[in-house]
């Protein structure tokens, strides 16, 4: 049973993380649809790729370099992760209340100014800064987490696994048409639960 509880924590962060990230790539081709523009859509895929691939080498990369700590300097590390993912939380819920509602017309701008100028390859970048973003955040997040908790690393894989493989399949009913989402009441509530 508790097995089962130390996935939720990870399960839920990967998810809100990946949905966030996920919800944007969604943003970004459907309106390359919309638009009958499909010819960019590898733009996006090529960004999202760049950052997936960074996430996990970030992720790699940080748990090797500051996972051997012990004593004071696994609390004092322990302690600035937590400080910095609540840091990451408090700006995103921030940044989503005052540029939540105009994030479409701002993402469908930027696309439309980087194929009317022929930068398309700024797709690529859009897409990349806002996935790492998510990818470093959830890191972070589920660093923190780890600190105050005895969540297994193997543990803390699976249930960050479960929680994108939720993330991307939400992805690709909404993208289909399928289901819709009330972005503002996600992540009021998700703010709310965590």
């Amino acid at each position: 049973m508790a097995a089962y509880i130390d996935l939720i924590t990870p399960a839920f962060l990967s998810f809100r993380e990946g949905l966030e990230a996920i919800l944007v790539v969604v943003i970004m081709l459907l309106y390359l649809r919309e638009t009958n523009q499909r010819k960019y859509n590898k733009y996006i895929y090529l960004g999202a790729i760049m950052a997936i691939i960074s996430s996990i080498v970030f992720a790699i990369i940080f748990s090797f370099a500051f996972g051997g700590f012990s004593g004071f300097l696994e609390q004092l590390f322990e302690g600035f992760t937590f400080i910095i993912s609540g840091i990451f939380i408090v700006t995103l819920i921030l940044w989503v209340s005052k540029e939540g509602p105009k994030m479409r017309a701002h993402l469908e701008e930027k696309i439309e100014k980087s194929i009317d100028t022929q930068k398309v390859f700024s797709i690529s970048i859009l897409t990349f800064i806002i996935i790492i973003r998510e990818g470093v955040e959830l890191v972070l997040l589920l660093t923190g987490t780890a600190s105050i908790g005895s969540i297994a690393q193997s543990t803390s894989i699976l249930g960050t696994l479960i929680g994108l493989g939720l993330s991307i399949f939400i992805g690709i009913l909404i993208f289909y048409g399928i289901r819709t989402v009330n972005l503002s009441k996600f992540f009021k509530i998700s703010n709310n639960i965590f």
